[in-house]
């Protein structure tokens, strides 16, 4: 199983997101953050970051925890906003 190249950096980010640097190298891609503590203004920051690292844009209507709910989801986003520049 290959791992995305993607993961660390965005464990790295969650985890000072949230101030829990434990969860730099233990979070799991599908466990919810939500659980962890991220609210709608991490999630905006979150989100800021994203837009930045990737360059990518999200739209308003998509700013919703469901879709960034765990690094797996962030991932997949991340990959359909890549997809739709292509």
């Amino acid at each position: 199983m290959v791992t995305d190249p993607r993961l660390p950096s965005l464990r790295q980010a969650v985890a000072e997101l949230l101030g829990r640097s434990d969860l730099s190298q233990t979070l799991d891609e599908n466990e919810s953050l939500q659980s962890l503590g991220l609210d709608s203004v991490k999630l905006i920051n979150l989100v800021i970051m994203i837009e930045k690292q990737y360059a990518v844009m999200f739209d308003d209507s998509e700013l919703l925890n469901e879709n960034f709910d765990t690094l797996n989801k962030i991932m997949a986003k991340i990959d359909e906003k890549a997809g739709a520049r292509a």
